[in-house]
């Protein structure tokens, strides 16, 4: 089983909990790119994008497949609240400006294509409420 934490605010949690929301969105950034995607290369995947070898094959950016998510939250103190759903399916999503070019962001010194990640949640299989 494949499984991913994340912190999350109390609302979305809550709405989570109580099934209004049924799905997760997240910034993909240079610091966080290794958690959610991969890239594949002529028909072969690369964890890092510092793996690719130089030329001129296109580049497919592939969501990491996860069965679950741990959304954490709450303050940093004692046992945190916590629930366990299942995904049922992943994707990316990149955002393009008016000419249908990538809006391209900058962190750290380093440039990349600003994309999120969709985690499209299915049934809660475990909560727990925390303890102090």
């Amino acid at each position: 089983m494949k499984e991913l934490k994340l912190e999350i605010k109390q609302k979305p949690f809550d709405d989570i909990l109580s099934g209004k929301k049924d799905f997760e969105r997240r910034e993909i950034t240079p610091k966080n790119v290794v958690d959610y995607v991969s890239f594949v290369v002529d028909g072969k995947e690369y964890e890092k994008e510092e793996d690719i070898p130089e030329g001129d094959s296109e580049v497919m950016v592939k969501a990491k497949s996860y069965d679950r998510l741990k959304l954490v939250t709450g303050e940093y103190k004692g046992k945190r609240p916590y629930l366990i759903i299942e995904v049922k399916d992943a994707r990316v999503e990149f955002l393009y400006d008016e000419n249908g070019d990538f809006i391209i962001g900058k962190k750290g010194g380093k440039e990349y294509a600003l994309a999120y990640i969709i985690f499209e949640l299915g049934n809660i299989v475990e909560t727990f409420k925390g303890e102090k």
